[in-house]
């Protein structure tokens, strides 16, 4: 039986009555302890992130949508401490995230390629984040305070809605260090809501289908131009995360093409994104292809079309006497050969 309800499924593991179950990053060294259960720790591609609305029911705090400016998003990708994710949200259990691709990848860009770590080091804090915003609004009516709170047109401090899983608390966690890092060092307030990802996915995260032709529709994760809208206005969300699919990556154009079939968050590229992804997919060498992903990871890391965070790993408890299971990208590819010892 499938057993949904996370307590129940831990229980059951506990108790010999389930042979695996996925730990969440708090119970992992609870389960470490148990003679009962051997834990593995995976590196997994799957990015945690926070999706940004370009569209035009998104940045509902003025005239104007700032998430459209890079050196805005680089601003929020440094108001964050990646570190402290890592350590404080996921238990260590994650690594820090600088681009679409872990650095375990073959395709990772090389050292000295021009991979900023934004959230990190010098590129994290009010310094690092607060003077890119500030090129940002340089030509708007947006502006800094003496007390670091940016302020929208009227004159208020801008406050942003932020929206987080209401079936994960380390999804909620995460959404209220976000608030409380982007209003210290951005200067910015997130107000957070909880909601469930279905409810998300239909009337936000998906666009309404548009009456009459628009210049594209891929589908209802990007169903046209950033005029064509949810049903309901959002600014930000971490509910939902990518896969960066590190061993075919040519098909990550799919997030961040003008037209691709999961930009629901209305991202425009303003460096060569088609053309890349035309040469990577046309690589007739693994050098060529190497070539031009990093090209494309390196773009991706300047252009922060989504605030990259962190790479989780994959924490799996597994019955003590199930031999198999090793800590590996590639755990699971021999699966049908796993036995349990007598």
């Amino acid at each position: 039986d499938v057993v949904q309800e996370e307590a129940s499924r831990l229980g059951a593991l506990e108790t010999g009555d389930s042979d695996v179950a996925g730990l969440p990053p708090n119970r992992v060294s609870e389960f470490q302890e148990m003679d009962s259960v051997d834990v593995n720790v995976s590196p997994t591609p799957f990015l945690s992130l926070i999706t940004w609305n370009m569209r035009d029911n998104g940045w509902n705090t003025g005239p104007g949508n700032l998430f459209r400016e890079q050196s805005f998003r680089q601003g929020l990708a440094c108001a964050v401490n990646k570190n402290e994710v890592v350590e404080g949200i996921y238990r260590g259990f994650a690594d820090p995230a600088y681009t679409f691709q872990p650095e375990w990848s073959t395709f990772y860009p090389e050292e000295g390629s021009g991979i900023e770590t934004f959230g990190t080091g010098d590129l994290y804090g009010p310094e690092a984040a607060q003077s890119r915003i500030e090129d940002a609004i340089e030509d708007t009516d947006y502006s800094y305070d003496s007390n670091g709170r940016l302020l929208n047109p009227d004159g208020d401090q801008c406050t942003i809605t932020l929206y987080q899983s209401a079936s994960s608390n380390t999804n909620q966690s995460l959404g209220e260090y976000i608030a409380q890092e982007y209003e210290e060092n951005a200067g910015i307030v997130v107000e957070t809501n909880e909601i469930q990802s279905a409810q998300f996915q239909s009337n936000y995260f998906s666009q309404e289908a548009p009456e009459g032709e628009t210049e594209w529709n891929a589908g209802p994760f990007n169903r046209g131009p950033r005029d064509v809208t949810s049903a309901e206005s959002w600014d930000m969300s971490i509910i939902f995360g990518y896969n960066t699919y590190p061993l075919n990556p040519t098909v990550t154009d799919v997030f961040f093409l003008q037209d691709g079939t999961t930009n629901p968050q209305g991202y425009y590229p303003q460096w060569d994104a088609e053309g890349l992804y035309e040469t990577a997919s046309n690589a007739t060498s693994r050098e060529e292809l190497a070539g031009a992903m990093e090209e494309i990871f390196v773009n991706l890391n300047q252009s922060q079309p989504v605030g990259m965070l962190t790479f989780s790993a994959d924490t799996v408890g597994y019955a003590a006497d199930i031999n198999g299971p090793i800590e590996d990208f590639f755990n699971t590819w021999d699966f049908p050969a796993w036995y349990r010892e007598d």
